[in-house]
């Protein structure tokens, strides 16, 4: 039996048996397909599990937010923003590599990259998601399971999904708006000089961005 996979059904959560290389969901068309308990007490042991976002069988969305490039820069100051825009403490989970914040909403919201970079590899321009999303019709690792080329998340002692909170739709949008503010595509290549400022909806501190002549890094100026 897999206890992970158990856990996120006994949460109210859609589990996923991954394959064996932990790149896809095993079945084809798991956005919509129906997982049921009897099948879920039968994954293997110890094999990769997922969680389908967007609508769950209790009836809310989730959302889960990955901070990987830069997470050491700006995953601390983020969320000491967000704490000040969301009510109920956010859930986080951590591995060496980033960061995953996971939410409930009432709608179901699409993801995608919220803040991310121009890096040229291969000499071509490529985005490196600072800040992505994910929501309807995406999946992720599930906190304890081996992502794809990466280390498993793990939860605060005494944490887990049973502790994900509700946002309000303002709380969602404002949290979207602060995760927006630290792109930097607008800035060009990686390694650009200049500065890039963007302003959080509601009073919240304004975010700048210093380029190669700033030592490439965040700042807050209230």
């Amino acid at each position: 039996m897999n206890q992970e996979a158990m856990a996120l059904w006994a949460s109210g959560l859609n589990p996923l048996l991954l394959q064996r290389n932990r790149r896809q969901p095993v079945v084809r068309k798991w956005r919509v397909a129906l997982v049921l308990a009897e099948e879920v007490a039968r994954w293997p042991a110890g094999r990769s599990v997922g969680i389908r976002c967007g609508r769950q069988r209790m009836g809310l969305c989730l959302m889960a937010l990955a901070f990987t490039a830069e997470a050491g820069r700006i995953f601390p100051e983020w969320l000491r923003q967000a704490e000040e825009i969301v009510a109920q403490p956010l859930l986080v989970a951590r591995n060496r590599q980033g960061y995953q914040v996971y939410f409930f909403t009432g709608p179901a919201y699409s993801g995608g990259i919220l803040a991310g970079r121009y890096d040229r590899v291969n000499g071509r321009a490529r985005v490196t998601p600072l800040i992505k999303a994910y929501g309807r019709g995406q999946w992720v690792t599930a906190v304890g399971s081996k992502p794809p080329g990466g280390m498993r998340y793990r939860f605060a002692a005494g944490k887990g999904y049973d502790d994900i909170p509700l946002l309000t739709i303002a709380e969602y949008e404002r949290l979207m708006a602060l995760s927006r503010a630290y792109d930097q595509r607008a800035l060009g290549m990686r390694g650009a000089s200049g500065m890039r400022r963007a302003s959080v909806r509601g009073g919240r501190p304004r975010l700048a961005w210093l380029g190669r002549g700033g030592g490439g890094r965040w700042l807050s100026a209230r």
